[in-house]
C-alpha cells in the first residue's frame, strides 16, 4: 500500500475532535461516578486497583507495560499511560466485553455476563473493580506498581505468626526491622533513631531485592496506604514542653538499642534507653475483624532516678482534636491517646502532639493508630 496515515498534529479543522466524538458517544456507555483519590473511599478503590491490576488479581502485568518494566507475554499498551489514551467509558465497556469489540483477543474476559471472575475483590462487584481499575490507573507514574511485576520477587508474608525483616528498607537505612502481620498491617522500626518509621497495609515484603545477587540497595514496603510517622523516638528530655524537639540522631544523644522481645505470636516489644530511663516499645495489630484496621501501642516508660523535663511526642503535622477525645493527624489518620494528658502544640510550620512524663516511677502511655 502507498496510502500513509496522515500526521494531523494542531492543525485539523476545527471542531473535528467535538463532530467524531457526536458519532462516538451514539453507542457510548455514560461514565460511572468515581470518588477523588484523596478521599477515603477513593484510597480504598485505589488499593483494590492495584491488586486486580497484579499477578494476584486479574493479571494486567502479565500482558501490559508497566512503565519501562516489560511483561513475559505479548507488550501491550502501557498501563501507566492507559487513562490518558482511553476514555473512561469505552475502557469501561470494553473490560466488560472484550471479545465483542476484538473477537479472537488475547485478553482473558473478566467479567462474563458482567459478573466479575475474582468474588474476593469488593465483593466481587464487577462496576467497583472497573472503578477501582481506573482509579488506580488514573495516578499515572504514581501509581504504586502491582504484585508480581518484578521476574525475581521472593514475597514475605505473614500467617500465623508475625513475620521479620531485617536489612536496608528505604527511608530508614540499615537498621531497619520491618514486621508483618496476620492482621494484614505491617510496620518498620528504626533501630538507630529508635521510633516506629512506617506503617502501612497488605503485602509486607519483597525480599528479592536482598535475598538474590549482592543483595544491594534499599527495599521499599510491598503494600498499600504507607504512612511515614515517626522520625525520631518519641521520648527526650527538654526544658519544657514547647522547647523544639533534637535534631541530633538519637544515639549520639546517648540512646542505646537493647534489643526486642518475642510474643507466642512472633510480636516483637522494642528496648532501649538513655540515662536512667527505659523504653518498651510494643506495637500491637488490631484484630483484623476491627472495623478500623491499625496498631494499639504502648509505651512503658520507666524511670529510675528523677529526670525532670521528660516529654513524649506522640504525632506530628496537622492535627485536628475531635470530639470523642481523640485526633485526626494530616486528614488521613486518626490516633487515640491514653496514660498521659495530651496537648497541640504548634511548632513552626507544623503541629505536633505532646505529653509531659512524670519524673520518676513507671507510666505506660496508649496510642492507638488507625488509617
Amino acid at each position: 500500500m502507498v496510502t500513509r496515515m496522515p500526521g494531523l498534529g494542531a492543525n485539523t479543522t476545527p471542531g473535528l475532535r467535538e463532530k467524531l466524538q457526536v458519532l462516538y458517544v451514539r453507542h457510548a456507555a455514560k461514565p460511572s461516578h468515581i470518588p477523588e483519590a484523596s478521599s477515603v473511599e477513593g484510597k480504598e478503590l485505589i488499593i483494590a486497583g492495584r491488586k486486580l491490576s497484579g499477578s494476584n488479581g486479574l493479571s494486567c502485568i502479565m500482558c501490559h507495560r508497566f512503565g519501562n518494566k516489560r511483561t513475559p507475554g505479548i507488550q501491550a499498551i502501557d498501563l501507566l499511560t492507559m487513562t490518558e489514551r482511553l476514555r473512561e467509558d469505552w475502557f469501561r465497556r470494553y473490560m466488560l466485553a472484550s471479545n465483542e469489540y476484538r473477537p479472537g483477543t488475547r485478553m482473558p474476559l473478566s467479567f462474563p455476563d458482567g459478573k466479575s471472575v475474582l468474588a474476593t475483590v469488593l465483593d466481587g462487584d464487577a462496576n467497583r473493580q472497573i472503578d477501582a481499575m481506573w482509579l488506580y490507573l488514573s495516578q499515572g507514574k504514581a501509581a504504586n506498581k502491582p504484585t508480581g511485576l518484578d521476574a525475581e520477587v521472593i514475597i514475605l508474608s505473614a500467617d500465623s505468626k508475625a513475620v521479620i525483616y531485617r536489612n536496608f528498607i528505604e527511608g530508614i537505612g540499615p537498621r531497619g526491622i520491618a514486621i508483618g502481620y496476620p492482621e494484614h498491617v505491617n510496620l518498620a522500626w528504626d533501630a538507630g533513631n529508635m521510633n516506629l518509621a512506617i506503617l502501612w497495609k497488605n503485602e509486607f515484603i519483597d525480599a528479592g531485592k536482598h535475598w538474590t545477587g549482592r543483595g544491594e540497595g534499599v527495599q521499599s514496603p510491598l503494600g498499600d496506604a504507607v504512612v511515614n510517622f515517626e522520625k525520631t523516638s518519641p521520648i527526650a528530655k527538654l526544658t519544657s514542653l514547647k522547647d523544639a524537639w533534637p535534631t541530633e540522631a538519637a544515639r549520639q544523644r546517648g540512646y542505646q538499642f537493647k534489643g526486642y522481645s518475642l510474643n507466642q505470636a512472633g510480636q516483637p516489644s522494642f528496648k532501649y534507653g538513655f540515662a536512667d530511663v527505659e523504653v518498651v516499645d510494643w506495637p500491637r495489630p488490631r484484630a483484623s475483624t476491627s472495623k478500623e484496621v491499625g496498631f494499639d501501642r504502648e509505651l512503658k516508660i520507666t524511670i529510675a532516678k528523677p529526670t525532670a523535663g521528660l516529654i513524649v511526642l506522640l504525632a506530628r503535622g496537622q492535627i485536628q482534636p475531635e470530639n470523642d477525645g481523640g485526633f485526626t493527624l494530616d486528614n488521613r489518620m486518626e490516633i487515640r491517646v491514653t496514660g498521659v494528658k495530651a496537648e497541640v502544640l504548634q511548632i513552626g510550620d507544623h503541629q505536633e502532639l505532646r505529653a509531659s512524663l512524670p519524673n520518676a516511677g513507671e507510666i505506660i502511655v496508649g496510642q492507638s493508630i488507625s488509617w
